[in-house]
């Protein structure tokens, strides 16, 4: 009956050493699956912030030199116009038109050149929808780049229109040549060529930082998340490391409880075939098991060791 009851026991013992270990592999197998997962999340981000960094440092470099290069045609048209002021009198009528029809289609040249900056697109959108303007989307580009009519709308409340909106004489009205230009019919003088209406619209302030707002707004959101998740990626991974000292242990719990479980199999055996002699009248001591339930509950520590660590 006492060989019964350390035989129980120490099954007892086993079944509780195999419930930690396998609580801790567990845990350490969850944490290291969730690690994984923000891994990739991490990796997905930056691959986004790959694509939209490259898009927006395009738009920027595009919008900075073609902002550069429409100041370059008004500075030409001026020059043009001054040379108009100081020849005009020695000029006849075909070569005072020559002129102004140059003064004219320069000034029509640099607001076409303004109509490709991207906060003129923003504007005309903006002014007749509340929809997301779209510089890439998940199904062409495998990435989605908006902005919204509440980043438009956040931009003006703190630091007003981001664009200028001139009449005729705002444009040009200082120059020499303007009153002769007024004077030829609407469609010949200079225009919007995108809507051919006598106003024009310019960047309202220094065009790399309206850029930066509308463009790096976003990826600094997307850079934050990718660093958060970073950072919690690595806290997992430290944790499932740190795990892995409790699985170590709970491991070697389950070497030695199966080297007991072994060694008491062998007992029960040796156990069962001295009551066999005893029956038949040849009663033979068994020698006492001094070592399993010893060993078994020096696993047993082990494993609830394993289970503190893998637990904190």
């Amino acid at each position: 009956m006492e060989f019964r009851t350390k035989y129980l026991a120490a099954y007892i013992i086993i079944l509780l050493i195999s419930g930690t270990a396998f609580i801790a592999g567990l845990l350490q197998e969850n944490l290291t699956s969730k690690a994984n997962s923000t891994k990739q999340e991490v990796a997905d981000l930056q691959d986004t912030l790959g694509r939209m960094e490259s898009k927006s440092l395009f738009l920027t470099n595009r919008d900075i030199a073609n902002t550069y290069k429409s100041i370059e045609i008004r500075f030409e048209a001026m020059l043009v116009d001054n040379e108009f002021d100081l020849l005009n009198t020695t000029l006849n009528p075909n070569e005072r038109n020559v002129y102004i029809k140059k003064i004219v289609e320069l000034l029509i040249y640099a607001q076409g050149i303004q109509n490709s900056l991207l906060i003129i697109h923003l504007f005309r959108h903006f002014n007749i929808s509340n929809d997301d303007f779209v510089l890439a989307t998940q199904e062409s580009d495998g990435y989605d780049y908006r902005i919204t009519y509440e980043m438009w709308q956040t931009y003006n409340s703190l630091y007003g229109s981001p664009v200028y909106i001139w009449t005729a004489y705002v444009y040009y009205g200082l120059y020499f040549s303007y009153p002769a230009i007024q004077l030829l019919a609407p469609e010949f003088r200079p225009n919007d060529p995108d809507t051919g209406i006598e106003l024009f619209i310019f960047e309202g302030g220094e065009i790399e930082s309206i850029l930066d707002y509308f463009l790096y707004t976003q990826i600094r959101g997307i850079q934050d998340q990718r660093n958060e998740k970073t950072e919690n990626a690595n806290i997992l991974e430290a944790k499932a490391s740190y795990i892995s000292l409790g699985v170590s242990l709970t491991t070697i719990s389950m070497v030695l409880a199966s080297a007991m479980i072994t060694r008491i199999n062998y007992k029960k055996i040796e156990y069962e075939f001295m009551v066999l002699k005893e029956i038949e009248g040849r009663k033979e001591d068994i020698k006492p098991d001094l070592i399993s339930i010893p060993i078994l509950v020096i696993a047993t520590i082990l494993s609830i060791l394993g289970m503190i660590f893998a637990l904190i």
